[in-house]
């Protein structure tokens, strides 16, 4: 049985010295899932090799947030919700001022359908993460098209009036900021492609 506390490089599969290595001591491939761009054409195995390195690293530190947030993210490209939501739910417990751990938490409640699909109090949740990413990094562009989808599809199709900001003034602020196309093709793969209709532009 092979020790969990030995992480190996998901790329050239070179076994660390450390746990808390951040590159790999071969080929100097970064080990932490920063984002959802960084796994993008991952295959499942890979992904797998990060949650074991991820493991590990929280064996040595259980409060790691950068590990809490790669597993969050890993868990979120293989389409598993509820675990994604379990780690980045720690995350922002470890992280309360960090952008990142917030944006990926909407996105993991979401659970890759349509946000019409969900309960008021799940959308308001989803909205509270939003809100508390854009306040901490207002910055990113794909968290104000993503709270931007939310609102439309949820409000628009109960009938209902949202909260500001307005769709309008999230796409406003989204069209101020820097384009990160790798990740906006990552959140298109995770959401169904109507929730984007009319906001890609």
């Amino acid at each position: 049985m092979t020790d969990v506390s030995v992480i190996e490089c998901p790329g050239c599969g070179f076994p660390q010295s450390s746990a808390s290595a951040r590159n790999c001591e071969q080929c100097g491939n970064l080990l932490i899932v920063q984002s959802l761009t960084f796994l993008d054409g991952a295959d499942e195995k890979s992904v797998r090799i990060h949650l074991k390195n991820y493991r590990a690293r929280l064996k040595d530190d259980p409060d790691d947030c950068a590990s809490h947030i790669g597993m969050g993210i890993c868990y979120l490209t293989l389409k598993l919700y509820d675990r994604a939501s379990e780690e980045l739910a720690k995350a922002v417990d470890l992280a309360p001022e960090s952008g990142d751990p917030y944006y990926y938490a909407a996105l993991a409640l979401l659970q890759g359908k349509r946000p019409r699909v969900h309960t008021h109090s799940c959308i308001k949740k989803v909205e509270e993460m939003l809100h508390a990413a854009e306040e901490l990094d207002g910055t990113k562009h794909i968290h104000c098209l993503l709270w931007a989808a939310v609102k439309r599809d949820y409000y628009d199709f109960n009938g209902m009036i949202p909260r500001p900001p307005s769709v309008d003034e999230l796409l406003s602020r989204a069209s101020q900021r820097e384009r990160n196309d790798g990740e906006l093709q990552c959140l298109e793969r995770l959401l169904p492609r109507e929730c984007w209709q009319g906001l890609m532009g």
